[in-house]
């Protein structure tokens, strides 16, 4: 019985490295962005329940306890998918040095990393008129947190004064 031991050469590991890691910061992405969209119409599906009149006070706090459990683990995932991007946005930077890729500057900054992300939050300027370009997942994290807010909210109002919301 022989035993053969084979090794992969540098550049075929760091091209495969190189693929999977853009790969995987691709599926983040779309899973970064997917999330909340998922989320808030499942939200919106348990809001009609919850603000029907015709609701029972029991199926409201049941519909309200499943809207804060589906903001909170949406609220969740978009973070750490988030995370998991950001994350694999400097491996790929890094791994781009260590493969000899010549450095991409586009206005101040490479295609990678933090200058990236310096430059996505930069002002947008439109003609004239300079708009100032919030970042997305702070915009989204507090839309996450408003409706948490919000359920919390209506979940004591529907125990405490469920004619408030007929």
């Amino acid at each position: 019985m022989s035993t053969s031991t084979s090794t992969i050469d540098p550049s075929t590991s760091f091209n495969l490295s190189y693929t999977a890691a853009t790969t995987r910061r691709t599926a983040y992405d779309t899973l970064t962005w997917q999330g909340p969209v998922l989320t808030f119409t499942a939200s919106a599906f348990l809001y009609t329940i919850f603000l029907s009149s015709s609701t029972a006070k029991a199926a409201r706090i049941v519909a309200c306890c499943l809207n804060i459990a589906t903001s909170a683990l949406g609220y969740a995932l978009f973070l750490r998918a988030n995370q998991a991007q950001s994350i694999d946005n400097d491996y790929i930077a890094e791994l781009e040095k260590l493969m000899g890729f010549p450095e991409i500057k586009i206005r101040h900054g490479g295609l990678h990393g933090p200058d990236w992300a310096k430059r996505r939050e930069a002002p947008l300027a439109l003609l004239w008129w300079k708009v100032p370009a919030f970042s997305s997942i702070k915009v989204w994290s507090s839309g996450f947190l408003a409706v948490l807010i919000l359920n919390f909210v209506l979940l004591i109002i529907s125990c405490a004064r469920a004619s408030m919301l007929v």
